[in-house]
């Protein structure tokens, strides 16, 4: 695991569980920008493979709801009663300074 000299933010590991057991987070991103989103159960895989040669070649983005990073972790907190810790947000120039980081490709359009 690397750390990014100027921000600390941990790569390619963004969370892990702390010695104490509690969960660590840390997303080089505002935490309360929306976050596209999507339940396996509303993946519509079954659709693409009872009709796949409509689908055949074909790309599909999946989102059915945008979540910010803290209602990720209420809902990570609520179901598995873990207690979460999520470091400092970042501002947009941190984060660009990251562009080379693997876990931070795709997380926010430049």
């Amino acid at each position: 695991m690397s750390t990014s000299p100027s921000q600390g933010y941990h790569t390619p590991r963004l969370q892990h569980k702390g010695a104490n057991g509690n969960w660590v987070m840390k997303f080089p991103f505002p935490h309360d920008i929306p976050i596209p989103s999507v339940s396996p159960e509303d993946l519509g895989v079954l659709t693409i493979l009872t009709d796949s040669s409509e689908w055949i070649g074909k790309t599909t983005w999946l989102c059915n709801e945008l979540i910010s990073l803290r209602e990720y972790v209420e809902a990570f907190t609520e179901i598995t009663g873990f207690t979460v810790k999520v470091y400092d947000e970042c501002t947009r120039e941190q984060f660009l300074a990251l562009k080379d980081e693997p876990d931070v490709l795709g997380i926010w359009p430049v």
